[in-house]
């Protein structure tokens, strides 16, 4: 089987769904592996492990306690987001700089 870090999103959301794997060891797997490179490429700029942990964890407890047909898609795979997105608690850097004709 291929490494969760190479998987497709649709396929580790079924997987998550199905319970073959949770969240969190998505979750997990990919912080993992952040903090082994990202020292090197430097990618992520700003990280929230604590708060994707436990956004992770509420997601394995709605799929537990869920009807599985309606879950959102990809409830439960991790993403990053850039900072050109409003996310709270986190920086926001998006915009135009206007220049004058």
């Amino acid at each position: 089987m291929r490494s969760i870090l190479t998987l497709p999103a649709t396929r580790l959301a079924e997987m998550i769904r199905n319970q073959d794997v949770t969240s969190r060891d998505v979750v997990d797997a990919h912080i993992f592996r952040i903090k082994r490179v990202n020292p090197k490429i430097n990618a992520l700029v700003q990280s929230r492990f604590d708060e994707a942990r436990k956004e992770a964890d509420f997601s394995d407890n709605i799929i537990r306690n869920s009807d599985k047909q309606n879950l959102p898609p990809l409830l439960g795979v991790p993403c990053t987001i850039k900072e050109s997105f409003c996310l709270k608690g986190m920086p926001n850097t998006g915009g135009l700089k206007r220049h004058r004709i």
